[in-house]
């Protein structure tokens, strides 16, 4: 129930900082019995225009990873110059090879993500429909990007706590 619409914004970005920070105590939740069946899961993500369902029973959904700075020289010196017509030239070419879903991630040490995050988001939908998945490790940024955004989003949520990486993802 807490994530089914965009007004939900302010409690999922709560239910994100609640995880524990490095050097905190994590507290160990219940351990539950799997249901005997297995139900069949399925998600919807729009934007303004478009929708996409994915999940159990559902074709393959193709996700456009290319304006994701890790590993890529060029799209973070984008980002840095702010330099914003080689990230649409990005997602033109995923979408012109059939990508479904854009992923946003302008994680670059350095640079205000609470600020650009939302700001490429805007500039994405400006020239396209499909819907968007949200990343960050920063629950500010994705709350800002979030409020401007069209839709229903993914939320790919990513924090490291003890050497361990958690990764939350949420359909909003």
């Amino acid at each position: 129930e807490l994530f089914r619409d965009r007004l939900t914004v302010a409690p999922v970005v709560e239910a994100l900082r609640e995880e524990p920070l490095e050097g905190e105590e994590e507290e160990e939740a219940p351990v539950k019995a799997a249901p005997a069946v297995r139900q069949e899961i399925k998600g919807v993500i729009s934007s303004a225009q478009k929708y996409c369902t994915f999940g159990a029973g559902t074709p393959f959904v193709l996700i456009g990873e290319r304006i994701n700075p890790t590993g890529k020289k060029r799209l973070k010196q984008a980002l840095l110059d702010e330099d914003y017509d080689y990230i649409l030239t990005q997602a033109v070419e995923q979408i012109d090879a059939g990508a479904e879903i854009l992923d946003v991630n302008v994680g670059v040490p350095s640079l205000d993500d609470v600020k650009v995050l939302p700001l490429v988001i805007k500039k994405l939908q400006s020239i396209t429909g499909l819907p968007l998945q949200i990343d960050s490790s920063n629950p500010e940024a994705i709350e800002a990007a979030l409020r401007v955004y069209n839709g229903k989003a993914i939320v790919i949520y990513i924090s490291s706590l003890r050497k361990l990486v958690y990764r939350t993802v949420y359909c909003i």
